[in-house]
């Protein structure tokens, strides 16, 4: 057979298979006046140098994915001098060649007047890419005006007959709704917020209105920044995605929410919002003239085809998992964008409690990590031992915080000096977390969410607040302690309209009994999830607690389950406010006194709680357990103590040579301690040793 025949062969079974094999080709750059077209042989990309907008993308040889209604374009949101927030569309008063060589080009644009600010837009084509890079430079000095600066984004609308299908997550995908289907005169609810027919044809998982029909919101589609790194669009044989080789540069942190993708009248939406208030956070605040620069980006447009919508977004996973491994990119040359790059690690050591999977967040000095905006954060979670390494940080200087599932309160460690091609070993970092004498109950998991309590782990949807109306009426919350569980406390604690004019707001209630009187003093502790303005008042037996003003961070009318802005409160209060035999503790959060108008669909006010909790005595700074009773029972040794940590842990340890080192003694139980510190172990007696020798430990 000849080699002619085969290579037919071959180019037949490729074409079976559906595969694309393309050789590396020189990128080129056509300068057309009013645009630029960038091409590499695989993909090709129209660029207007007045706005900085791509008007047509598409793999050689295929259509636009831009068509009918469709672009690419950067915006901002802002106030200048003291003025109005405004909308501020991209407009290129510069354009510039960055690099132009066989293997890369890259074009810069420049607005010098984004919301205030110099802002520079690059569009980045290599060989060999299926797709664009983008960054965005900002900077702020000498010249500029006061700015207050709340957002911005990158955008891509691409042609609603071929994307169909979205995703954000593993947990997050499916169809995407037709533009068709918004176009047909819908009750709008909300913002972008869409009451459906009841057979609207759109299957995907939605919410509904307290009268149960379906609601399409474009904060459906939103996700959390901690494992976030990519999203998109596809139809059967075509996929669009954005891309993260890290999301360092992302406003709020790993907990922060941010919208991904949604659908709209005209076409269907993806995009990048790197800094904003969506769902918390915080604005950024320029005097004039004052000095400050942040990259974004650069960020990947990745175009791909296939066989089926499965296969497209398995090839985007992986793609995004390439671009993760490939960060920082070598080719970028920023001044602010440093390719050399440290690493921070650790050991976070809690005395008698685990600290596995602890959330650690290296941040900017200063604020909340939560509400920074104008640095980059990097995070990671502990293993299993509270070891960590925070991998590929910018050098600099950061302050290292620590949230540890099933604590309350947080570790922080400042000065952690990150210096580039370098590891800052950090050891063991002992942490003592603020602890009393004595427990007396808890509610939930103290970790930054509502996510165990009653609809906290449904998919975010619109309107599960009214599911506490459904299901409890106009009546309050009565939480037992020893009876109820975390399913009892609802994931939300919702004001909303009633028919009759009024609005409702239900008083929830922690009944629990005394048979003592604990020490002074008591320290109510509640950790918000997030919040939605209103005030919080809170009474113990009727007695009132300080008033708390309640931020709204617009989590829980945005469909939010899980988490907004997270905040601690604590009250310390006398024990003579308690009682031996039944005590009450109640929440509540004020309410407006009517409504007019359109009944409103969104709660108005209300918090979601991450734990409450109820401790009483001194702070313990130093846990010292000791066995008070040991006894035999039977074949069994009974072992009992006290003076552990109250939900804390202690460990038994055995040998039967005392004079071993520590380290060689085996651990053969744990006890999780009860409310005062107390624990107990039971150890089978082995009639075949003659002595045994036992030691306590706290992890």
């Amino acid at each position: 057979m000849s080699w002619k025949r085969h290579s037919i062969l071959l180019a037949l079974l490729i074409s079976k298979l559906g595969l694309l094999v393309t050789g590396a080709q020189n990128v080129t750059l056509t300068d057309s006046g009013s645009t630029v077209t960038l091409a590499n042989g695989i993909v090709s990309a129209v660029i207007t140098k007045s706005n900085g907008k791509c008007t047509d993308l598409r793999q050689i040889g295929g259509a636009n994915l831009l068509a009918n209604g469709g672009q690419i374009y950067f915006d901002a949101n802002g106030a200048t001098n003291g003025g109005a927030s405004l909308y501020d569309p991209f407009v290129g008063s510069a354009y510039r060649v960055v690099t132009n060589t066989p293997t890369r080009v890259e074009i810069a644009l420049t607005d010098t007047d984004l919301v205030g600010f110099n802002a520079e837009l690059h569009y980045t084509l290599r060989s060999g890419d299926s797709g664009l890079y983008v960054h965005t430079v900002w900077r702020h000095g000498p010249g500029n005006p006061q700015v207050l600066f709340e957002q911005s984004r990158m955008v891509i609308r691409c042609d609603p007959n071929v994307f169909t299908h979205a995703y954000t997550s593993a947990e997050k995908t499916g169809q995407m709704i037709a533009p068709i289907l918004l176009q047909t005169n819908l009750p709008t609810i909300m913002d972008a917020t869409y009451q459906l027919p009841m057979n609207s044809g759109y299957t995907n998982a939605t919410g509904f209105t307290e009268d149960h029909f379906p609601v399409y919101t474009k904060y459906d589609w939103s996700d959390y920044m901690e494992n976030h790194t990519l999203h998109g669009l596809s139809g059967e044989t075509t996929g669009l995605w954005m891309i993260m080789g890290s999301v360092e540069y992302f406003n709020g942190g790993p907990t922060k929410e941010n919208q991904k993708v949604h659908g709209t009248d005209t076409t269907p939406v993806m995009l990048w919002v790197f800094h904003g208030q969506h769902f918390g956070s915080s604005k950024i605040e320029k005097v004039a003239d004052e000095p400050w620069d942040k990259i974004m980006g650069p960020y990947f447009i990745y175009v791909n085809s296939g066989t089926s919508a499965a296969q497209l977004w398995q090839d985007a996973q992986d793609k995004a998992a390439a671009e993760r491994t490939a960060w920082p990119y070598s080719w970028v040359t920023e001044t602010n964008y440093p390719i050399a790059r440290g690493s921070v690690s650790g050991r976070l050591h809690i005395l008698g409690e685990s600290s596995s999977n602890a959330l650690m967040v290296l941040a900017q000095p200063g604020s909340y990590w939560q509400w920074q905006s104008e640095g980059y954060q990097f995070w990671t979670r502990a293993a299993a031992d509270g070891s960590f390494t925070i991998p590929k940080v910018r050098p600099g200087n950061y302050t290292l915080f620590a949230h540890v599932p099933g604590l309350v309160g947080e570790f922080n460690l400042n000065n952690i000096t990150v210096t580039a091609d370098q590891t800052n070993a950090l050891s063991v970092l002992d942490w003592n977390p603020p602890r009393r004498e004595r427990r007396l109950w808890r509610i939930g998991t103290p970790d930054l969410s509502a996510r165990e309590f009653r609809f906290g782990d449904q998919m975010r949807q619109f309107g599960l607040w009214w599911r506490y109306v459904e299901e409890q009426g106009t009546n309050n919350l009565v939480y037992r302690i020893g009876t109820s569980t975390a399913t009892n406390w609802y994931y939300a604690q919702p004001t909303v309209a009633m028919d009759d004019g009024t609005y409702f707001s239900p008083t929830w209630k922690v009944e629990f009994v005394l048979t003592n009187l604990p020490p002074s003093p008591a320290v109510l502790t509640v950790d918000m999830a997030g919040s939605l303005a209103g005030t919080l008042l809170t009474t113990v037996n009727g007695s009132s607690l300080s008033n708390v003003s309640l931020t709204n961070d617009a989590s829980i009318y945005r469909s939010a389950t899980r988490s907004g802005m997270f905040r601690h409160v604590e009250w310390s209060f006398a024990t003579n406010l308690l009682q031996i035999g039944t005590n009450i503790i109640s929440l509540y959060v004020s309410k407006p006194a009517s409504w007019t108008g359109d009944k409103p669909v969104q709660p108005v006010r209300g918090l979601m709680y991450d734990c409450v909790q109820l401790e009483a005595g001194n702070l313990i700074t130093t846990p010292e357990p000791r066995f008070d009773h040991v006894f035999a029972n039977g074949s069994d040794l009974i072992m009992q103590g006290s003076g552990g940590l109250p939900g804390g842990w202690a460990s038994l340890l055995f040998t039967t040579n005392a004079t071993l080192p520590m380290t060689d003694w085996t651990e053969i139980a744990s006890s999780q301690c009860d409310g005062d510190g107390n624990f107990a172990f039971t150890n089978a007696i082995s009639p075949a040793t003659r002595q045994n020798f036992y030691r306590l430990k706290l992890p």
